[in-house]
């Protein structure tokens, strides 16, 4: 039975640390597309460019969060 259950518990690991991991990537290429956004908007001003800013950011934001979370709750 404690075969099982460390089974079990190591793939659920693996799998906590894999979203860790995919949330660090998806954070480091958030960031780059905001750069690239805001650099092509340089003295610009348009609508759809400030929308997926705004987007962008907002979704930094909330995967900061979570990233945050993960490591206060892992000890990371």
């Amino acid at each position: 039975v404690s075969d099982i259950i460390w089974f079990f518990g190591s793939r659920y690991m693996e799998y906590q640390a894999e979203g860790f991991k995919r949330a660090k990537e998806e954070r480091q290429s958030l960031e780059l597309r905001l750069a690239q956004v805001l650099a092509a908007k340089q003295g610009q001003s348009d609508a759809a460019q400030d929308k997926v800013i705004q987007v962008t950011e907002q979704r930094l934001r909330d995967l900061n969060y979570k990233i945050s979370k993960m490591e206060q709750d892992y000890g990371v």
